[in-house]
């Protein structure tokens, strides 16, 4: 299998939404083709479960990407969950943290595919 590989310096956009547990800060770090190779998710709640759970969230995301699992497909699973936690993001409404990162995923993908 190959794995993507990752550069020492990477370009990447961090978005913030609020949500019941405070605001989230989601980091996409892209490769030299602006497809996403990482992603970060932070709360400004250490300690918590909240933090343990966005964190886990990023690092299953970034070790499918670089394992070569498609974009699409990481979206599609976390796309839709619903905790009843509405979180608006600009012109988006997102039921759960992994709804809002999948739209927000989506929506990036969509505009470098532009």
């Amino acid at each position: 299998m190959v794995v993507k590989s990752r550069k020492k310096v990477l370009c990447g956009k961090t978005y913030h939404f609020s949500s019941k547990f405070g605001t989230i800060h989601f980091t996409i770090n892209f490769d030299d083709n602006n497809n996403p190779i990482e992603v970060f998710i932070r709360s400004k709640k250490n300690g918590t479960d909240i933090h343990g759970f966005t964190e886990s969230i990023a690092r299953l995301i970034s070790i499918s990407i670089q394992h070569n699992v498609p974009i699409e497909a990481i979206i599609k699973q976390l796309k839709g969950i619903n905790t009843g936690d509405i979180i608006h993001y600009e012109n988006l409404t997102c039921f759960s943290i992994p709804d809002a990162i999948a739209r927000i995923l989506e929506k990036e993908i969509s505009n470098n595919k532009k």
